[in-house]
């Protein structure tokens, strides 16, 4: 995003926050494809993702409908060590309500 670059242009160091406002934006919107992105452009600057990067990621699959999708998130989610909280299963709930 142009503010993303901004921010690096001035000599500001993203940070976990600065990459989960992104991924949310985007998940808000059901862009399951950039918010996917920015989660990986998060971890290939080495910052790593958190509960709420992964939910942010689960709630881009919900608002998409896309189950299986949200089921990779959570068990990639649960690879990096994250624990699943309430936000995470009821985004998945959500996925699955909208996929029917």
């Amino acid at each position: 995003t142009k503010w993303l670059a901004r921010m690096l242009a001035s000599k500001i160091q993203p940070t976990v926050v600065s990459y989960n406002s992104i991924i949310n934006a985007y998940a808000q919107a059901g862009q399951t494809v950039s918010a996917s992105h920015w989660l990986n452009e998060m971890q290939g600057a080495s910052i790593d993702p958190d509960v709420g990067s992964f939910n942010s990621m689960l709630n881009a699959c919900a608002v998409a409908g896309e189950l299986l999708e949200a089921e990779v998130w959570l068990q990639r989610m649960q690879e990096q060590r994250l624990r699943p909280n309430v936000i995470s299963f009821s985004s998945v709930i959500g996925a699955h309500a909208r996929a029917g």
